[in-house]
C-alpha cells in the first residue's frame, strides 16, 4: 500500500477516536461525523459505500436525508483533517480513507500480531503481542451507538481478549509463573464467565504449588455459570479440574530440553473454523453479523488454534487467515504468462519496540562503554576544554596537527604532548561543532561572537594526553573575511579558546553523576515507567529525545522521573546530570536558560572563568562539549518551555528527561506523559511504604479513609504519613478526625518544611490575576465536575471567555479533564480555591452562589416539563432556561451529565437554608431521578423539598412533595416512612379542599394496602380515589393519575383471583395512557394485562403484550420499566416450562435491579428464579434464590412474596418427588 500524503495525521481506533496532527489532537466533528471517520477506518484503504455508512450513523431507520447528511459529514471531515482531501477519496460508490501503517493503530496492531505469528521463538513472540497490546488506551469505540459499529467494537475486544490470553500462556510457557496469575486474576475478574482464563488461571495456580486455589477457581466458575446461565463449565475447564485431581504430572510442566518450561497441557483437539469473508462489520455492504465470542481451546493446543483471534476479522481479512490475526489479503491472480506478481512493499509501521521494555544488556551493536581509547601519537599538546569520559566515535588518525603551544598567563606548558588529531582547514568565519568537522583557520570564529571575551586564565585540562587545538582571534578582533593570520601564531592572554572538536578519550575528570537517590519506598507508576524507559531506549542514533513529564502539584513527577533515571543511567555513561529549574518554588525566582546553561557547563567540567559571558555562546559551548557524548539530563521543575530550549543538545546520543506541572507543548518533538494520580489501590499501598506494612493492616478502613481524604495525592500522604511517624500514639483513625474538617484540612497536611497546601499555591500564583479571580469562584461549585456554561453562571463571565479560562486552569493542572467538555477540581485543590485568604468576599459568594442556582433551577424546570410533564398545575413559572434544550433526549442528556452537580446544588442550598431554591429545585429533579432509576435520590430529594415547602408555608408543594415521596417509599420497600408521608399528605389535602389531591393520596395510601396484603382495603381506597377523579376531573388527563389508580385496581384485582376484572382494567390503563401519550403508563398497563393473560393460561397473547412494552421501554429508555418487563417474562416463562428463557430474563431483571432500587421486584424475580430451579431439580439454588426473597419480603412489608418465599424454602428441603408445576394462580 502506498503511504498517504498527510502523513503527519495519526488516528486511532482502539479506544476512543482520535485524531492528531502531530502533537495536537484534532476536534474532528459531532457525533455522526465521528461515526462516518470510525466505519472509513475500520475499513481503512478499502471502499465503504455511502449506504454502510448511513448503517454506521444511525442506530435505528434512518430519515430520508440520510444519504445527504453522510455527505456532509465527509465534507466536514475533509475540512477539519490537515490533506483531508488527500486522505478521505471518493472512489465508485462511496468513500475510502487511505491511511499507512503508521497512521492507524489498528494496522499497528495486525502488525504487530503478524510479527507474533511468524516469530521464531516464546521470547519474540511474547515481545511482539506486549506491543499489540500496549496499542489498546480502553474499550474500542466506545461511542459507537450503530449495530455496525458496536459489532466492531466487540470483535476488536474480542482480538485484544484472545492476545491477552495467549501472551498470559506464553508467560507460563516462559517459567514467569506468578506473573502469568496476577495477569489471569485480572482477566478473569475483569470476564468471569469465560472459562479458557479460569482454566489456564488453574493451570499457573498448580504449577506454583496451589492445587486448592485452583480447585477453588474452578468451583467459583461452575457456581457462577450455575447462578446466571444455569449451565455446567466446558470441556477445557473440567478437564483440567480432573487432572488437579488426579494429580497429573503433565499439568505440573517441567524443564524440555532448551531450557524452556513446558506449555501447559494440551486438550484433546477440536476442530477450529476460520472466519469467513465478510465477517467483519463493512467488509461488504450486506453487513454480515459478527459473532461475539468462540470457543477456544485449551492453552498450548495444536491443531487449527488461533491463539488470539477472536471472533471475526479485522479489515481486510480473507477466508484463510493465519492464526491471531485476520489482516491477510486474497492471494494476487497470476498474470497471462501464469506468474504471481510480487507483492507491493509493506506499508511503513513505526518501530514497535516504541512500547519494549528497556534491555539492560544489550545483545548486538557495541556499547557505549565498550570502545578503547585510542593513543594519540607524540607530539605538541595544546589543551582544551575538560574531557567527559571516554568518547565513543574517537578514533586515532595517521597524521597529525601540529598546534601552537599557548603563552604564559593563557595555557600551562608543562612539556611536549603528544600530537593532536590533524583535521582540514575551514574558511574563515565556520565554526565546526562536530567531530567530523575541520578545525578553523586562525583567525575564525563563529559570527555569533560578536562581543569581547575577558580572560579564563589557565585551562585546567592542560594536562590531559590527548586533545584538539583551536586557534582564536587576538584580542577583541574576530574577523569573518581577509588573510588569515599565521597559523603558528599563539593566542594571547585573555582569549578564549572554544573547542570545535571533541576532545580525544583521556583518563581525565569523573563523568558527572548528580542525580538524586531513588527513593526506597518508590511504588507503582509500573506502565509509566514502561514508557518512558521504552521511548528512551528506542533508535539510540535519533536526535536527541525529550521525554517530558507533566502533572499537578504534589503527584509524584520528580520521583518517576528519577526513578527512570536510575533505570537508564548504564546506557548514558558519559554522565548523568540533574538540573532544577526551579519554575514553582517557594521563594525562588525560576532559573533562566543564561544560568542554566552555566550550571550544566560546570557539571562537565567548564571552570567559571572560562563561561562565555552571553546565552548564545554557552548555547554553542554546550552543544560543542556534548556532541559524540551519551549524557542523560534530568531537567526537573520547568515552568515553560522556554527554559528547557536551550539546554537540548544538538547531536545523537543524549536523553533529556523534563518534569513540569504545565504541559510543555512547545518543545517540539517532545514525547509527552501527564501523570495522573494513582489508582486507589496503589495510593493505598504507597501508604504502606511510607508508614510501613503493619499500621496500615491493623486499620484497613482508615487506611483507605486517609488516602480519601488526601485525594490519592502522593505529597500528601508522604506528608500524613510523616505526621503519624512523628506521633506514634496517633492512630490513623485520630489523624482523619483531624483532617475531616474541611476549612482546616490543608493546614493539618504540613510536616517540617513540607506543606501541601504551600506546593499547590505555587501553580495558584503563577496564574494572571484574572485567572486567580476566575479560580477562586470556581471553587464555590459544590459538584463533582461542571462545564463551560455552568463556570459562565457562576463567574459572571461569557460562555467563551469561561472556556477559555477553563483551558488555561487545565493546562496549569489545577483543573482536571475525564469527559471532553467537563471540568473537575482536585479536592485538595479545590479545598484551596475556597479557603484561601484571596477567597472571594461573603458577599461576592453569595451573589456567585444564586446566580448557580437560579442557573440550575431555570434549566432543571425545563428539563423535566420535557420529560415528565406533572400530575398536578404547573407551578409558577420560571424565567427562561439558560441551555437550550429543545426535546426529551436532549433534557435527558442534560439531566444525566449534571445530576451529581445539580444534588450537590440543592445540598447547598437547604445548608444555606435557601427554602424557596431548595423546593423548587427539588420538585424538578424528582421527575428525572424517578425516569432514570435513581429512587433512592428521588426520596432524598423529595425529603428535603417537604421540610423546605413546610418552612416556607407553600401548602401546595409540601402535598406535591408529600404524596410523590410517598411513591418513592413503596419503591424502595420503606412501608412506614411512605404511609407517613401519605397520611400526611392526605389530611393536608382534605384540609385545603383539594379532591384531585385527595384521590392521590388514597391512591398512595392503596398501594402500601397492597403490599400489606390487604387487598379489599386497597380496593375501596381506589375506588373512592376514582370517584373523586371523575368527579372532578383529572387535572393530568386518561393517562396521568387516573392510570395510576387503576394500575393499582388491576394489581389488587389479580391478586384476588379476579383476572377477568384484571384484565379490563389494565387494558383501560393501556388505552387512557396511549391516548394521553404516557408511554411510561403504557408500559403499566402492557404488563398487567399480560400479567392476566398469563394466569389464565392464555401464554401467546401475554408475551405478545410483553413484547409491545418492551418496545416502548427500550424506545424510552426506562430501566425500571425494561426490570418490569423482563420480570414479567421470567414468570410467563416458567408458566411455560421454558426454563432457559426464564432463567436468561430473570438474571437480565436482577442485573437491571442492582442499578436501580426496587426491592419488591426483586423478590418477585427471585421467587420466580426459585420456583424455575426446583422445577430443574437444583434445590441448593431454589433455596438460595428463595431466601433472598424472604429477606427482600421482610425488608419491605410485601406478603404475598414473602409467603412464596417461605413455600418455596420449605419445599426445596425435601427431595421432588415430582416435576414442579405451578398453579396458575
Amino acid at each position: 500500500m502506498m503511504a498517504s500524503r498527510g502523513s503527519a495525521v495519526r488516528f486511532g481506533v482502539l479506544g476512543t477516536l482520535e485524531v492528531w496532527d502531530g502533537d495536537d489532537r484534532l476536534q474532528v466533528g459531532g457525533p455522526r461525523a465521528r461515526a462516518v471517520l470510525a466505519a472509513l477506518l475500520l475499513e481503512a484503504n478499502r471502499v465503504v459505500s455511502l449506504s454502510r455508512l448511513v448503517d454506521a450513523v444511525w442506530e435505528d431507520a434512518p430519515p430520508a436525508t440520510a444519504e445527504h447528511q453522510v455527505r456532509k459529514a465527509v465534507a466536514e471531515l475533509r475540512a477539519r483533517i490537515p490533506d483531508g482531501r488527500l486522505l478521505l477519496l471518493t472512489d465508485g460508490p462511496g468513500y475510502r480513507m487511505v491511511v499507512d501503517g503508521g497512521q492507524l493503530d489498528l494496522l499497528r496492531f495486525e502488525k504487530a500480531l503478524a510479527r507474533a505469528r511468524a516469530a521464531a521463538d516464546t521470547d519474540e513472540e511474547a515481545a511482539a503481542l506486549e506491543n499489540a497490546l500496549a496499542l489498546y488506551r480502553g474499550r474500542a469505540l466506545p461511542e459507537g451507538r450503530s449495530p455496525l459499529l458496536a459489532a466492531a467494537a466487540t470483535m476488536l475486544e474480542d482480538r485484544q481478549l484472545g492476545a491477552r490470553e495467549r501472551l498470559l500462556e506464553l508467560r507460563l510457557e516462559q517459567g514467569r509463573t506468578e506473573e502469568a496469575v496476577a495477569g489471569l486474576r485480572s482477566l478473569v475478574a475483569e470476564h468471569p464467565l469465560r472459562e479458557s482464563p479460569a482454566a489456564l488461571l488453574m493451570v499457573a495456580l498448580c504449577r506454583t504449588g496451589r492445587q486448592a486455589d485452583a480447585l477453588r477457581v474452578y468451583h467459583q466458575l461452575r457456581h457462577l455459570l450455575a447462578e446466571q446461565l444455569g449451565i455446567d463449565p466446558g470441556p477445557e475447564a473440567t478437564l483440567r479440574y480432573e487432572q488437579i485431581l488426579r494429580n497429573e504430572p503433565a499439568l505440573h510442566g517441567g524443564t524440555p530440553r532448551g531450557g524452556r518450561p513446558a506449555p501447559p497441557p494440551a486438550l484433546p483437539e477440536q476442530p477450529h473454523r476460520a472466519p469467513g469473508p465478510g465477517e467483519f462489520p463493512g467488509a461488504d455492504d450486506r453487513g454480515a453479523a459478527v459473532p461475539h465470542g468462540s470457543a477456544g481451546h485449551a492453552p498450548g493446543e495444536g491443531g487449527g488454534r488461533a491463539p488470539y483471534a477472536g471472533a471475526g476479522h479485522a479489515p481486510g481479512a480473507g477466508s484463510g487467515a493465519a492464526p491471531y490475526a485476520g489482516n491477510s489479503r486474497p492471494a494476487p491472480a497470476a498474470g497471462p504468462d501464469g506468474r504471481v506478481p510480487a507483492p507491493a512493499p509493506a506499508a511503513s509501521v513505526p518501530d514497535p519496540g516504541l512500547y519494549r521494555a528497556l534491555d539492560p544488556h544489550p545483545t548486538s551493536g557495541p556499547r557505549p562503554d565498550a570502545y578503547p581509547a585510542p593513543v594519540p601519537p607524540p607530539g605538541p599538546y595544546p589543551a582544551a576544554i575538560p574531557s567527559l569520559g571516554p568518547h565513543p566515535a574517537a578514533d586515532p588518525r595517521p597524521d597529525a596537527y601540529s598546534g601552537p603551544l599557548p603563552q604564559a598567563g593563557s595555557y600551562p606548558t608543562p612539556g611536549p604532548r603528544p600530537t593532536a588529531h590533524s583535521a582540514p582547514v575551514p574558511q574563515p568565519g565556520a565554526y565546526p561543532a562536530a567531530h567530523s568537522a575541520p578545525v578553523p583557520q586562525p583567525g575564525a570564529y563563529p559570527a555569533a561572537h560578536s562581543a569581547p571575551l575577558t580572560s579564563l586564565g589557565p585551562h585546567p585540562a592542560a594536562e590531559c594526553p590527548a586533545a584538539y587545538t583551536a586557534p582564536v582571534p587576538q584580542g577583541d578582533s574576530y574577523p569573518t573575511s581577509g588573510p588569515h593570520p599565521d597559523p603558528a601564531a599563539v593566542p594571547p592572554p585573555g582569549s578564549y579558546p572554544l573547542p570545535v572538536l571533541p576532545p580525544a578519550p583521556c583518563p581525565g575528570p569523573v563523568p558527572p553523576r548528580s542525580l538524586p537517590h531513588d527513593l526506597p519506598d518508590f511504588t507503582g507508576r509500573e506502565e509509566e515507567t514502561r514508557r518512558l524507559l521504552a521511548h528512551a531506549t528506542r533508535e539510540p542514533d535519533r536526535p536527541t529525545p525529550v521525554l517530558a513529564v507533566d502533572g499537578m502539584a504534589g503527584v509524584g513527577k520528580t520521583a518517576l522521573a528519577v526513578h527512570a533515571a536510575h533505570r537508564l543511567a548504564p546506557h548514558y555513561p558519559d554522565g548523568q546530570i540533574f538540573l532544577d529549574l526551579h519554575g514553582f518554588t517557594a521563594d525562588r525566582t525560576p532559573m533562566t536558560p543564561h544560568t542554566a546553561l552555566g550550571v550544566l557547563l560546570r557539571a562537565v567540567g567548564v571552570p567559571d572563568r572560562q563561561l562565555p559571558p552571553g546565552r548564545t555562546d554557552r548555547e554553542q559551548l554546550w552543544r560543542a562539549v556534548t556532541a559524540g557524548r551519551r549524557l542523560l539530563l534530568l531537567i526537573d521543575n520547568a515552568a515553560a518551555s522556554e527554559q528547557v530550549r536551550p539546554l537540548i543538545p544538538g547531536t545523537p546520543g543524549c536523553l533529556v528527561l523534563v518534569t513540569g506541572r504545565p504541559r510543555l507543548s512547545a518543545l517540539d518533538g517532545a514525547v509527552h506523559l501527564s501523570l495522573q494520580l494513582p489508582p486507589p489501590g496503589d495510593a493505598l499501598r504507597l501508604l504502606g511504604a511510607f508508614l510501613g506494612r503493619d499500621r496500615p493492616r491493623a486499620e484497613p478502613e482508615a487506611a483507605a479513609d486517609l488516602v480519601t481524604l488526601c485525594g490519592r495525592l502522593p505529597l500528601a500522604l508522604r506528608v500524613a504519613a510523616g505526621r503519624l511517624r512523628n506521633r506514634p500514639q496517633w492512630t490513623i483513625a485520630a489523624l482523619n478526625d483531624r483532617l475531616r474538617d474541611e476549612s482546616t484540612r490543608l493546614a493539618g497536611l504540613v510536616t517540617e518544611h513540607r506543606a501541601v497546601a504551600t506546593a499547590l499555591d505555587l501553580s495558584r500564583t503563577a496564574l494572571p490575576t484574572p485567572h486567580q479571580r476566575f479560580f477562586h469562584l470556581l471553587g464555590l461549585h459544590p459538584g463533582p465536575d461542571f462545564d463551560a456554561g455552568t463556570a459562565a453562571v457562576l463567574t459572571g463571565t461569557s460562555p467563551a471567555a469561561a472556556e477559555a479560562l477553563l483551558e488555561d486552569l487545565l493546562d496549569a493542572h489545577l483543573l482536571t479533564q475525564h469527559t471532553p467538555g467537563r471540568y473537575a477540581f482536585h479536592e485538595l485543590v479545590r479545598l484551596l480555591a475556597r479557603h484561601h485568604p484571596a477567597a472571594p468576599p461573603p458577599a461576592t459568594a453569595h451573589r456567585a452562589v444564586h446566580r448557580l442556582l437560579d442557573h440550575y433551577l431555570r434549566t432543571a424546570t425545563r428539563a423535566a416539563q420535557l420529560i415528565d410533564a406533572p400530575a398536578r398545575p404547573p407551578v409558577p413559572a420560571v424565567a427562561p432556561a439558560d441551555e437550550p434544550l429543545a426535546d426529551e433526549p436532549a433534557a435527558l442528556a442534560w439531566f444525566q451529565a449534571e445530576r451529581p452537580g445539580l444534588l450537590s446544588a440543592l445540598a447547598l442550598a437547604d445548608e444555606r437554608g435557601l427554602d424557596r431554591h431548595a423546593v423548587r429545585l427539588a420538585l424538578a429533579l424528582a421527575p428525572c431521578l424517578r425516569l432514570r432509576g435513581h429512587t433512592e435520590d428521588e426520596r432524598r430529594v423529595l425529603g428535603v423539598a417537604a421540610a423546605a415547602a413546610r418552612r416556607l408555608g407553600d401548602h401546595e408543594r409540601r402535598l406535591t412533595a408529600l404524596t410523590d415521596l410517598a411513591a418513592a417509599c413503596w419503591h424502595l420497600g420503606r412501608v412506614a416512612e411512605g404511609l407517613e408521608s401519605a397520611q400526611e399528605a392526605l389530611a393536608l389535602a382534605e384540609e385545603l379542599d383539594d379532591g384531585p389531591g385527595t384521590a392521590l393520596c388514597l391512591s398512595r395510601i392503596s398501594m402500601f394496602s397492597t403490599t400489606l396484603g390487604r387487598y379489599e382495603e386497597a380496593i375501596d381506597f381506589l375506588h373512592r380515589a376514582l370517584a373523586l377523579l371523575s368527579g372532578t376531573g383529572s387535572r393530568s388527563g386518561p393517562g396521568g393519575e387516573e392510570g395510576t389508580a387503576l394500575a393499582c385496581l388491576g394489581t389488587a384485582q389479580s391478586a384476588l383471583g379476579r383476572h377477568a376484572e384484571a384484565l379490563q382494567t389494565s387494558r383501560l390503563v393501556t388505552l387512557g395512557s396511549r391516548t394521553a401519550g404516557d408511554a411510561h403508563g403504557e408500559i403499566t398497563g402492557l404488563t398487567g394485562e399480560a400479567a392476566a393473560h398469563a394466569a389464565a393460561g392464555a401464554f401467546d397473547t401475554a408475551l405478545r403484550r410483553l413484547a409491545e412494552a418492551s418496545a416502548l421501554a427500550h424506545r424510552i429508555v426506562t430501566p425500571h420499566g425494561q426490570a418490569v418487563v423482563l420480570a414479567r417474562y421470567a414468570d410467563v416463562y416458567r408458566r411455560q416450562g421454558r426454563h432457559i428463557e426464564a432463567l436468561r430474563a430473570g438474571h437480565a431483571a436482577l442485573g437491571l435491579l442492582r442499578t436501580v432500587r426496587r426491592p419488591a421486584l426483586a423478590a418477585t424475580v427471585h421467587n420466580v428464579l426459585g420456583a424455575v430451579h426446583r422445577a430443574r431439580g437444583d434445590l441448593d439454588l431454589a433455596r438460595r434464590h428463595h431466601q433472598q426473597a424472604r429477606r427482600l419480603a421482610r425488608y419491605t412489608g410485601l406478603r404475598s412474596e414473602l409467603v412464596l418465599a417461605l413455600d418455596g424454602i420449605a419445599k426445596s428441603r425435601v427431595p421432588r418427588a415430582a416435576p414442579f408445576a405451578p398453579s396458575p394462580n
